[in-house]
């Protein structure tokens, strides 16, 4: 199961730069206001991956595939992001819920996607406009 998400974002062109957007099927690039969260923690990523109705199926993504996976986060990232993924629930089985803020937890339909790469691991988050600026100048730059 992971080596199918594994090739989904490594076809993803990750770019560093903060992008103000809606949320996407990670397969199809359907934009979304709720998802299948999936978390990818292999071969340097340690991301979610979210995925709408009809690719989850497609992929086949059962409860079996889902076991406790140990979260290896690297010494260099900033306790800021590193407790955004201890609230990750990599043990969780895919769960279809709406797309929030990964700070405040906001619903949200648009949001901050921004890639970090921390000892080797790429991780993407998500910000809510109100959590990103008062985070930009702390945290981003």
């Amino acid at each position: 199961m992971k080596s199918k998400l594994l090739k989904i974002v490594q076809n993803w062109e990750i770019k560093m730069k903060p992008k103000y957007r809606g949320f996407h099927c990670g397969l199809c690039k359907k934009y979304l206001y709720k998802a299948y969260h999936c978390f990818l923690n292999e071969n340097g990523y340690l991301t979610p991956v979210h995925l709408c109705k009809k690719c989850f199926k497609k992929l086949n993504l059962k409860k079996e595939n889902f076991f406790q996976i140990r979260k290896k986060i690297p010494n260099e990232m900033p306790k800021f992001f590193a407790k955004i993924i201890q609230k990750w629930d990599f043990k969780l089985k895919p769960v279809y819920k709406n797309l929030t803020c990964d700070n405040c937890s906001k619903k949200v339909r648009k949001a901050y996607h921004i890639w970090l790469k921390f000892g080797g691991i790429y991780s993407e988050f998500h910000f809510c406009k109100n959590c990103f600026l008062n985070y930009e100048n702390r945290c981003f730059i």
